[in-house]
């Protein structure tokens, strides 16, 4: 255990793979916010589809977040 958490920093490789990670969470928003199904499907059952996935998207930023603050204060 490091006395001084600020001096703690992740390994490189590590660092990349966590920031691979936030490149794929952006990817995966951006697929869900523009990859319709079908352009013409409508009513309740494409209401609940875009409610579904804003909750996924609410998920992935909340995760996204959670990572990058991971990796500017890690140890803590």
């Amino acid at each position: 255990m490091h006395d001084d958490l600020s001096s703690f920093s992740l390994p490189l490789q590590t660092r990349l793979i966590w920031h691979d990670l936030v490149a794929t969470i952006d990817a995966s928003i951006h697929t869900l916010r523009h990859g319709v199904p079908d352009p013409l499907w409508w009513g309740s059952a494409r209401v609940s589809y875009d409610a579904q996935v804003e909750e996924i998207i609410c998920e992935l930023l909340q995760a996204k977040r959670e990572i990058l603050l991971a990796l500017e204060h890690p140890g803590c």
